[in-house]
């Protein structure tokens, strides 16, 4: 009776771990005639190894050559969760940007839809140490992304908030926005009224800051126009005075 009730133990065990792992997966969801509809970040996995990824081994190796489930494989090179958003223009294709550890630290990578994942490419050069860590990604009218995010120096943990736009076939090279002295983390890039706006909290949580840059109309830039050059100025704002935190 015990060897039954052990065996039966274990059997349900497996089949309740197996019914949890198969959860995990990051998946486009497309029309019978292949259009896009909307992407789904379903988490999952074992109580004792959650992901967002991939779950179950067994589907895992079923999943890996689908064109519509993004990075089957990020939880076992420890993936963090992605930021997903579609783009401004028709028919509203997504990008997702997420962290990616390199064996080192973690940095930004990126993938596109367009009737497909396409190949999973980096954001941040390898010059950059430290964790790139939550990306804040936008649109302006005509379907440029737009990103910010904050890098976690391998040393002493000052944050530095970084902004970067995609032109041509990759990404500018990484624009400083936050200051040394009271550094930056926790970024978020929004457009209002035609210009970009990067809101982050200094290093201590004590001061919201917003840095608006001038000169950079998000709607009318073209490829022609030295991105670097035109977001060069920019001010930043301090909307919070610092408050004591006692």
């Amino acid at each position: 009776m015990k060897r039954t009730i052990i065996t039966c133990a274990i059997s349900c065990l497996l089949v309740f771990s197996l019914a949890v792992e198969t959860q995990a997966e990051v998946r486009v969801h497309t029309r019978v005639d292949g259009e896009y509809e909307e992407v789904t970040i379903v988490p999952g996995g074992p109580p004792w190894n959650q992901g967002v990824w991939s779950g179950s081994r067994i589907r895992r190796g079923l999943r890996r050559g689908s064109s519509v489930v993004l990075n089957p494989l990020g939880d076992r090179f420890g993936d963090r969760v992605p930021i997903i958003v579609e783009s401004s223009r028709a028919p509203h294709h997504p990008w997702a940007v997420w962290s990616r550890f390199n064996g080192n630290d973690y940095d930004l990578v990126y993938s596109s839809w367009a009737y497909a994942w396409n190949r999973i490419s980096p954001v941040t050069p390898d010059s950059i140490e430290g964790d790139d860590l939550d990306p804040s990604l936008t649109f302006n009218r005509e379907a440029r992304p737009l990103l910010a995010w904050w890098n976690r120096d391998a040393e002493d943990g000052h944050g530095t908030v970084f902004f970067s736009m995609f032109h041509d076939d990759g990404w500018i090279q990484p624009v400083q926005i936050s200051d040394d002295i009271l550094g930056g983390r926790y970024p978020s890039i929004s457009i209002e009224h035609g210009r970009v706006l990067i809101s982050y909290e200094s290093d201590d949580g004590s001061t919201q800051i917003t840095y608006q840059f001038r000169g950079f109309d998000p709607t009318t830039i073209t490829d022609d126009i030295d991105p670097q050059t035109a977001i060069s100025e920019g001010e930043a704002d301090v909307l919070k005075d610092p408050v004591d935190k006692d």
